[in-house]
């Protein structure tokens, strides 16, 4: 579980400032609203990122990698999620993180932005605020609001959380004066060589899932499965070794991943996780002195 940290009571300054004065929160056309961690390991990051996220369904979101590499840099991204068409003309949250942070960038055009200070260091918050006048708020149910290129070591995560100064309340915001205004009802985070948490699949089972190409994404059985990918179970994080299995070559076994051993012309045992003491590479027509080596080792 992400730790959470006491929240002030301050004014809605990013709102009060593009002039979207705070009206009563009652249900408003942002609703149900979340915020996810999304990462996307396809991106090579050398400087800026494109936000065009290739992603249609929030359920897709990618939440847990493997983390090998101390210094390996991956991009993560920000995105908002609605169950209905919103109407949002202004958001606030906060990050909390135990990563460093190389770069980051706003995805949104022609917003306007106010930032706490030591942002985005774990613990600060962003506010952002349509700028356009009159405002012209976005109306799409699924998109990015921010990203960051951040260090993928082991055992960390990259989650966002409530502003914290924000009255949670004041969260998100429509385009109308007095403003109305809904909290976030959930928030993500990503995972490296962890679980993450997407707020879109609570109470649905997930689990690491070895795609064809190597890849280990958290996701759900059937999603896994309609991939083409190996499931390895209920809340499996994709550590180092989640889609590493036995890998027959020439009656020698070693232990790789499904894109490696058929790289080497070896096949793969579909197994996950087991080890090469699990399984027996041998096949027919082998010469007594390989029984041999193999009884010895």
């Amino acid at each position: 579980m992400i730790p959470s940290y006491p929240l002030g009571r301050a004014c809605a300054i990013a709102l009060c400032l593009a002039g979207l004065l705070v009206s009563p929160s009652f249900a408003g056309p942002n609703q149900g609203g979340m915020l996810l961690v999304h990462v996307d390991e396809s991106i090579v990051y050398s400087r800026g990122v494109d936000c065009d996220v290739n992603l249609r369904d929030c359920a897709q979101a990618v939440t847990s990698i493997q983390a090998t590499n101390p210094d390996r840099v991956v991009v993560l991204f920000v995105m908002a999620s609605f169950p209905f068409s919103p109407s949002l003309a202004g958001v606030a949250f906060g990050v909390e993180h135990t990563t460093e942070v190389v770069e980051y960038g706003l995805c949104l055009r022609d917003w306007f932005e106010l930032r706490s200070d030591r942002w985005p260091e774990s613990g600060s918050g962003t506010a952002l605020v349509v700028a356009s006048n009159p405002p012209n708020p976005i109306r799409d149910r699924l998109f990015s609001l921010y990203w960051f290129a951040v260090y993928a070591e082991y055992g960390g995560y990259f989650a966002v959380t409530e502003h914290p100064t924000q009255p949670p309340e004041e969260a998100f915001a429509d385009e109308s004066i007095p403003a109305q205004t809904d909290e976030i009802a959930g928030f993500g985070w990503a995972g490296f060589g962890q679980l993450g948490y997407n707020p879109c699949l609570e109470g649905v089972p997930v689990g690491a899932c070895c795609l064809t190409d190597g890849r280990c994404v958290v996701t759900t059985d059937s999603a896994c499965r309609v991939q083409g990918g190996v499931y390895r179970g209920d809340n499996i994080a994709c550590d180092a070794f989640a889609c590493v299995g036995p890998c027959c070559y020439q009656n020698e076994c070693t232990e790789l991943s499904q894109v490696e051993c058929d790289r080497q012309g070896g096949e793969w045992a579909e197994r996950p996780g087991a080890s090469c003491h699990q399984v027996s590479c041998l096949r027919e027509h082998v010469t007594w002195g390989v029984l041999k080596h193999h009884h010895r080792y």
